[in-house]
């Protein structure tokens, strides 16, 4: 079934607005680079904006269209939808600035009119309802509730016109699309993320690493991963980490010492996993896994693929997603694939705090390596200003955080771009230019090698934000359930009640004395930690002293969080001790009225069972 878009105009000019050659709109647009502009200084990156729906309303005599003239957007040439029109001229600050964005709209509009304006198959529907429904005569004499699906429906419609003018709008303006220089290739080798396991995942946790595939490892000949754990779990303060276990897929060619094989998801090729004490009552497993030649390169396909708009729905209403949001979109999803692959095999294999929800969010860290792009330049090319953006490299322009060892590596936060407010994935990033360690040494080896003995200790305590994040939540979701269950009867809400604070109390107050307890202590919270900086960037702040205090300042606001936590937790449970307290005064007093009420009940069938026997009697003896 062929696509209703595909209806004939002419395509875009490939040099001007003029002397354009006629094709099909069904053919396919060419994906070819386009020609890239020179000096384009700064700029504001374009915000995505769907174009307004109409407003329903009963009173259609402001906005309803007139039944002998076109609607008014037709009669006129407006402002064209969505971002602002920007031009390489507009860029250099010329006089033609305005003559070329008004070109550009007036090109859009000519080869995709307004809607109403031809014979196109949304045209006919839109025409008639607008006749049939809006007529000037008519308008009037339907229901509000036709009207209001009439509007609707001329909205949706109004959608696939967007789209067709979207597929040949800015096509050679790179603040519109994801374009990446010829010499670019980002590549994806590791990335590791981190589970934590409280008491209440502790004897989960023990019982899987006593498990045959955990003592397979021939690297650890008499020294069990249940050991470790148990070993760690003991000290009174641990700070060495373990590793534990290496997995590799069945089909692997690696001798046998190399790894444990076992079934893994297909985009990896090696899975790592360390065991890191945080004290007594809290320890983190760090699982590194690197990904297979296809699965490394996967961000650089997904930036290099077509991005053509899409139609999708939003809040009820059917909206258009230009070509440069579909394309950062496609390698945030193509990101969050990867993550989430790996965020399931460690939730089905070693459960731990963040695998109670119904999908995983264990924190990750990535290892991202670019040839063109350079962490460390202060200014960039506007020409090549939003692949970035699509790996989440432009979070802020006026500072940047360094590891020193390493040279040309930048520690970046990311998240994923999107509409509502779920929670999607999330983390950091390490990224640097590849050089004789990432290129050289069997793949990488080398550097990756060399991250693996910093890397786990900074997830690590980069995690801990999100476990505390995650305890909160955990902690506002018992107040509901206590305040839902407590009013319910005692003896069939005690339970229920006991498993949402009981473990999650417990849980809070012993994770907030371990993160205390490593906090407050420089030394065990940095031990395994890289030096990190804060360098400003700008005019004048170059050469500003950098921040070196990166750490302690993550020592001192988790120690703080954790501390605000615990009291939450105290006054919560002082609360629930004073309700139960008062629930089992009601109750007695409840049981002391129930037991009179009984006992008047009592003394009323004695007296009427003694009326009765007397009565008996009285018939008796008149019978003799």
């Amino acid at each position: 079934m062929s696509d209703p878009l595909d209806q004939p105009i002419p395509s875009p000019p490939p040099t001007a607005a003029n002397d354009a050659p006629k094709v099909e709109l069904g053919e396919p647009l060419s994906h070819t680079t386009p020609p890239s502009p020179q000096n384009l200084p700064g700029i504001e990156r374009p915000v995505e904006n769907p174009q307004p729906a109409k407003v329903d309303t009963d009173d259609q005599s402001a906005d309803e269209p007139a039944q002998d003239e076109p609607p008014a957007r037709a009669r006129e040439l407006p402002a064209l939808e969505g971002p602002p029109i920007m031009h390489h001229g507009a860029l250099q600050g010329d006089a033609g600035t305005a003559d070329q964005a008004e070109a550009e709209v007036r090109r859009e509009f000519e080869l995709v009119p307004w809607i109403g304006e031809r014979w196109r198959w949304y045209d006919w529907p839109y025409r008639l309802l607008t006749v049939v429904i809006f007529g000037r005569h008519v308008r009037r004499l339907w229901p509000s509730y036709v009207r209001r699906g009439a509007n609707r429906l001329m909205n949706l419609l109004e959608a696939f016109n967007y789209l067709q003018r979207e597929r040949i709008s800015h096509l050679d303006d790179p603040l519109y699309t994801l374009r990446l220089p010829d010499t670019e290739k980002v590549r994806l080798p590791v990335f590791w993320l981190v589970e934590y396991y409280s008491p209440s995942h502790a004897a989960e946790l023990l019982k899987r690493l006593s498990q045959g595939k955990w003592r397979r490892d021939i690297s650890r000949p008499g020294d069990l991963p249940h050991k470790s754990f148990r070993r760690g779990r003991d000290a009174r303060n641990p700070a060495s980490w373990e590793h534990i276990a290496t997995f590799v897929p069945l089909t692997s060619q690696l001798p046998s010492f190399a790894g444990t094989r076992t079934k893994l998801p297909s985009d990896f090729a090696r899975v790592d996993l360390q065991l890191i004490p945080i004290g007594s009552s809290l320890t983190a497993v760090v699982a590194a896994f690197t990904l297979n030649t296809t699965a490394e390169h996967a961000l650089d396909s997904a930036l290099r693929e077509p991005h053509d708009p899409q139609l999708h729905w939003s809040k009820g209403t059917l909206q258009v997603r230009e070509r440069m949001f579909v394309g950062i979109r496609r390698v945030q999803a193509e990101r969050e694939r990867l993550h989430d692959a790996g965020r399931s095999w460690l939730a089905r294999e070693l459960p731990g705090a963040f695998a109670e929800r119904d999908k995983p969010q264990h924190p990750a860290l990535d290892l991202l390596w670019m040839n063109h792009y350079d962490p460390m330049a202060p200014e960039r090319s506007r020409e090549f200003s939003n692949y970035p953006r699509a790996l989440g490299l432009d979070n802020s322009p006026f500072r940047r955080t360094v590891l020193p060892e390493y040279e040309g590596m930048r520690l970046d936060d990311y998240w994923s771009e999107h509409d509502g407010h779920e929670r999607r994935d999330e983390g950091w990033q390490l990224v640097s230019r590849p050089d004789e360690r990432s290129d050289g040494g069997g793949g990488g080896t080398t550097l990756i090698g060399s991250l693996n003995h910093v890397v786990p200790g900074l997830i690590t305590r980069l995690g801990l934000f999100a476990l505390l994040d995650e305890k909160q939540v955990q902690a506002a979701r018992a107040r509901d359930a206590a305040h839902r269950l407590h009013a319910k009867r005692p003896v069939a809400s005690a339970s229920a009640l006991r498993r949402a604070v009981l473990k999650g109390g417990l849980d809070l107050a012993t994770i907030a004395d371990d993160i205390e307890a490593l906090s407050a202590s420089s030394y065990r919270y940095g031990w395994t930690l890289p030096a990190i900086e804060i360098h400003k960037t700008g005019e004048g702040r170059a050469d500003s002293r950098p921040n070196k205090n990166v750490v302690r300042g993550w020592a001192k606001r988790q120690r703080s969080w954790a501390r605000e936590l615990r009291q939450q937790d105290a006054s919560l449970t002082e609360i629930l001790g004073l309700s139960a307290s008062l629930s089992a005064s009601i109750d007695s007093i409840r049981s002391q009225r129930w037991s009179l009420a009984v006992a008047l009940l009592s003394l009323a069938s004695s007296g009427i069972a003694a009326y009765l026997a007397y009565v008996a009697i009285l018939i008796a003896q008149s019978a003799q």
